[in-house]
């Protein structure tokens, strides 16, 4: 980790105190952020890890809750380890952790590369695995891990027509299959873990055409997150709670 980095982490810091503390990835913009504002309004302290963190904005900072920015690159296994560091160095137990950070790779087939494939694996699957397994110590009993995931995860319904997203689609399929294996090593600390399909939200990602806003998306995972409980671990779930197939 650079000094830069630590220097970064150290300056983009809100101190205040609350029980409840909330690391969400890929918190610098899209439902990232809108999760982040989500939980500061409510009084959470909120770990925001984005690979950016001087582009988090500044105004996300108010509300009630005490926000502290964090660097993070799913691409260098490195930054897991330092991140659980971080944690510790927080003093505080991780109640809810939303892994949401991922990138899109658009590739028709015939123009596939492996350098594509690799990232999006890393960056959507590989990386949230090391990262749980990394921050696992830190997590209360009973705390909840969500993987955003992704429709085109879905091996039970695949689009019939050729699209671009194959290697973002099997990472996706991957991070489903990291959901289920981790809800069963974590349930003997009734730690539950899902997978959860926001939908086709308006983000830089999902495109300006996408039917729902970030804050719509952000309402419906965060009512579905709160009622989650043990009997949920290990599913794939729409934003509203319903069980998908996958």
């Amino acid at each position: 980790m650079s000094r830069q980095a630590r220097l970064v982490s150290s300056t983009l810091q809100y101190m205040g105190t609350h029980p409840q503390t909330v690391l969400i990835t890929g918190a610098n913009r899209g439902l990232g952020l809108g999760l982040s504002r989500h939980y500061l309004a409510r009084g959470r302290h909120v770990l925001a890890a984005c690979r950016d963190p001087e582009k988090f904005p500044a105004q996300a900072a108010g509300a009630s809750g005490s926000l502290r920015v964090l660097p993070l690159d799913l691409e260098d296994p490195a930054f897991a380890s330092w991140l659980a560091d971080q944690v510790r160095e927080d003093g505080r137990s991780l109640d809810l952790v939303i892994n949401n950070a991922a990138i899109c790779k658009e590739e028709a087939l015939g123009q596939w590369t492996g350098s594509a494939f690799t990232a999006s694996f890393v960056v959507n699957a590989v990386g949230p695995a090391l990262l749980v397994q990394a921050i696992r110590e830190a997590l209360t009993d009973g705390a909840k891990i969500i993987q955003l995931s992704s429709g085109l995860g879905s091996i039970a319904h695949i689009p019939r027509s050729p699209d671009v997203y194959t290697s973002y689609a099997m990472s996706k399929a991957a991070l489903n299959m990291l959901t289920a294996r981790l809800a069963v090593e974590l349930a003997d600390r009734n730690i539950v873990v899902c997978a959860m399909n926001p939908g086709w939200v308006r983000t830089d990602m999902g495109g300006p055409d996408a039917p729902e806003t970030v804050d719509s998306a952000v309402e419906k995972l965060t009512s579905t997150i709160e009622r989650l409980g043990p009997a949920d671990s290990g599913k794939v779930l729409s934003a509203e709670g319903i069980p998908l197939a996958w």
